[in-house]
C-alpha cells in the first residue's frame, strides 16, 4: 500500500513538472523587430549568363530566374521572450531559402545563431542574415 502511494505522488509530480515545461515552451513570445533589408543573392558567372540567356530564349524566363539567383539574403532582428517560471532551451537555429531545387551543400554553408538558454523574465535579441 505504501509501495502505491510513493509511485502515485512521483507520478503525479512528474506530471506537474512536464506540464510546467510544456506550458513555458507554449508561453514564449517571438517578436520580429526589424527587417533590415531583403536582397536576391545572384550567380553572376558566364556559364549561369549563358544558361539564363538560352532559357530566356526558348520562353523559360522562370527557369532563367532560378539559373540566375542562387537565393535571398534577408537581414532581420527576433526578440524571444520567456515570461514564465521555468527556463526554456532556445535551440540554434539555421536559415537557408533557396529557389529551384535544393542545393546539396546550402544548410552548411548557412550561418547560424547558437542555441541559448532564457530564464524567466529574460528577452533576447538575435540577429538573422
Amino acid at each position: 500500500m505504501v509501495l502505491r502511494v510513493i509511485v502515485a505522488v512521483f507520478v503525479v509530480l512528474a506530471l506537474v513538472l512536464v506540464g510546467l515545461v510544456v506550458y513555458s515552451y507554449a508561453q514564449i513570445d517571438v517578436e520580429v523587430q526589424g527587417l533590415e533589408s531583403v536582397s536576391p543573392v545572384y550567380d553572376v558567372g558566364l556559364e549561369s549568363a549563358t544558361s539564363a540567356a538560352r532559357q530566356v530564349l526558348r520562353g523559360d524566363p522562370g527557369g532563367a530566374l532560378k539559373t540566375v539567383a542562387s537565393g535571398l539574403r534577408v537581414d532581420v532582428v527576433v526578440e524571444i521572450r520567456n515570461g514564465e517560471v521555468l527556463p526554456v532551451l532556445v535551440p540554434g537555429t539555421k536559415h537557408v531559402v533557396f529557389l529551384g531545387s535544393r542545393p546539396e551543400d546550402a544548410y552548411e554553408r548557412a550561418p547560424g545563431n547558437p542555441g541559448f538558454w532564457l530564464r524567466p523574465g529574460e528577452s533576447r535579441s538575435i540577429e538573422i542574415s
